[in-house]
């Protein structure tokens, strides 16, 4: 993809590249560290080269298993 060229070559000069995406796999092929997230929360941060795909879902569905039932609730109504 024409983005994936675009981040890795501003990468490869040096400049810190933000990416988001809920994409384990095109966050494991573009970046270096990757912040999982859960319900507005970072849960977990981790080397890319030292994960998988099942281990990005893991961290965040765990995440997600702990929360307190009422941030759940609020959370599946959008509030």
């Amino acid at each position: 993809v024409e983005i994936h060229r675009l981040v890795r070559s501003i990468a490869a000069e040096g400049v810190a590249v933000l990416v988001s995406s809920s994409e384990a796999h095109e966050l494991l092929e573009l970046c270096d560290r990757i912040i999982v997230m859960s319900q507005g929360r970072s849960v977990a941060v981790v080397e890319a080269a030292d994960a998988s795909e099942e281990t990005l879902m893991r961290l965040a569905s765990a995440a997600d298993l702990e929360a307190p039932s009422s941030n759940k609730e609020a959370w599946s109504q959008g509030t």
